[in-house]
C-alpha cells in the first residue's frame, strides 16, 4: 500500500476531552492524504459529520460506547473487543490511535500485529524508568490490574506493570505537555512531547455572547469554570458554588461530565451554564480559569495564558494542580476546609495584578512551539 493512502483506526474514549485532540491528529493525516476511521459512540454522529471524518457509529449499553466511566470494566471491555474486531478486519488499518483508558485497543493491537499510538494526558500518569520508590506506581499497578482482568476475559496471559515494557505505553505515547512544564525525567523512550493537541469545534453561541457582553458592560470580572467529573466530594463543589455565586464577578460555567449536577436547579444569578463551553470564544474576556485540575482544561487555559485555579476531585488533577502552581501558572486548593472565601479572594487579587503574568505568556509560548503543524506529525506519526 503506498504511504498516501496508509489507514489509521481510531478507538478513543467517549468524551470531549479524549475526543477533541484525536480530531486534531486525524486533521493533519488527512492533510497529508491519510485515511482516517473513527470507531465511536453514535452520540457523537454530528461531530463527526460536521468535521469531515469517517466514523463507525455504535450503540452504548447503559453508558457510551468506549465510556470512560467503564472502561475498567472487563465484560463491557470484551464486548468492545470483539465489536471493534469486526471493524479491523472491514477496514484493514496500518495503524491504531487511542486514547490511554480505551483498554480494547491494545488488546487489538497486540493480537493483530498493529502500531499503536496513545494520546495520553499533560501529566504522565505512569513512573518514569528506574523510579521504584514512585508515588506513580499505585496507579500503573491499578490500571495492569484492570487490563489483565480483560486479558483473562479474553483467555490471553496476563502482563507485568513494568514502567519500561507495560503495554499500556503504546508503541508511542504522545504527552499533552511540554518538557518545560513536566520536568519528569526518566521517561520512557516511547513518549513524545506533542503540546497540548488542541482543537475545538467552530459554534456560536448567542446567550453566552449576551451575558459576557452584560459581564463586560458592568465591569465585573469573568471567569470559566469547569467542574468536570466528580467521585467523592460533591459537598466542595456545593460549597464552591455558594461562595462564587456571592462574588462581585460572574461565572461562564461548562457543565461538561459534572455528573452532580444533574439534579441541582438553582444556580446563582451571576452563573451562565451550558454543557459546552469553548474558552477560545470568551478568550478576550476572561481573567481566569477554575477547574479540577483535568487536563484539556488546563491546557486550554495555558494556550491562552490564562491564570488557573485548580481545585482538584482526583490524584491526577492534583498532580498537575501542584505542577502549575510550582511553575507560577495557577493557585490550588486541595482540602475541602481550603474552599472558603479567604482562599477565593486571594486568588482573584493574584489575578488582579498578574493577568499580564510573565510565566503565562512564556509557557503559552512553549506550546505553541510544539503545537506546530509539522512538528507534531514528525514527533507523532515519523
Amino acid at each position: 500500500m503506498e504511504r498516501s493512502r496508509k489507514k489509521y483506526l481510531f478507538i478513543i474514549s467517549s468524551s470531549y476531552g479524549h475526543l477533541f485532540p484525536a480530531i486534531r491528529l486525524a486533521h493533519l493525516l488527512q492533510k497529508r492524504g491519510r485515511d482516517v476511521l473513527f470507531v465511536a459512540d453514535r452520540e457523537h454522529r454530528l461531530l463527526f459529520d460536521i468535521n469531515g471524518i469517517k466514523a463507525v457509529l455504535m450503540p452504548g449499553r447503559g453508558n457510551p460506547f468506549l465510556s470512560t466511566h467503564d472502561w475498567y470494566d472487563p465484560e463491557v471491555g470484551r464486548q468492545q473487543c470483539n465489536l471493534i474486531n469486526q471493524i479491523i478486519d472491514q477496514y484493514r488499518p496500518d495503524a491504531l490511535v487511542a486514547s490511554q483508558l480505551a483498554m480494547p485497543a491494545f488488546i487489538l493491537a497486540e493480537a493483530h500485529s498493529l502500531p499503536l499510538t496513545v494520546i495520553g494526558y499533560c501529566e504522565y500518569l505512569f513512573p518514569g524508568v528506574g523510579e521504584p520508590d514512585s508515588p506513580k506506581q499505585w496507579r500503573l499497578d491499578s490500571m495492569t490490574g484492570h487490563y489483565n482482568n480483560l486479558r483473562a476475559s479474553l483467555g490471553l496471559p496476563l502482563v507485568v506493570g513494568d514502567p519500561a515494557s507495560t503495554p499500556l505505553i503504546g508503541d508511542k505515547h504522545l504527552l499533552r505537555s511540554v518538557p518545560q512544564l513536566s520536568g519528569r525525567e526518566n521517561l520512557p523512550e516511547q513518549v513524545e512531547f506533542v503540546g497540548g493537541l488542541l482543537w475545538e469545534p467552530a459554534c456560536v453561541n448567542h446567550d453566552l455572547q449576551r451575558f459576557v457582553e452584560r459581564s463586560r458592560q458592568r465591569r465585573r470580572p469573568l471567569f470559566m469554570l469547569q467542574i468536570g467529573r466528580l467521585f467523592d466530594d460533591d459537598q466542595q463543589w456545593e460549597g464552591l458554588v455558594k461562595l462564587l455565586g456571592e462574588s462581585p464577578a460572574d461565572f461562564v460555567v461548562d457543565l461538561a461530565r459534572a455528573d452532580y449536577m444533574k439534579d441541582h436547579r438553582e444556580f446563582p444569578s451571576n452563573f451562565y451554564l451550558h454543557p459546552f463551553i469553548s474558552l477560545n470564544a470568551i478568550k478576550d474576556d476572561v481573567a481566569g480559569v477554575i477547574c479540577s485540575g483535568q487536563t484539556t482544561s488546563v491546557l486550554s487555559a495555558l494556550h491562552h495564558a490564562k491564570p488557573i485555579l485548580g481545585i482538584p476531585n482526583s490524584a491526577d488533577g492534583a498532580e498537575l494542580t501542584r505542577r502549575l502552581i510550582d511553575h507560577g501558572l495557577g493557585a490550588g486548593i486541595f482540602q475541602h476546609h481550603d474552599s472558603s472565601e479567604a482562599a477565593l479572594a486571594l486568588f482573584f487579587e493574584e489575578i488582579a495584578v498578574s493577568r499580564s503574568d510573565d510565566a503565562l505568556r512564556r509557557y503559552q509560548a512553549y506550546f505553541h512551539e510544539y503545537e506546530q503543524e509539522q512538528r507534531l506529525l514528525d514527533r507523532s506519526f515519523a
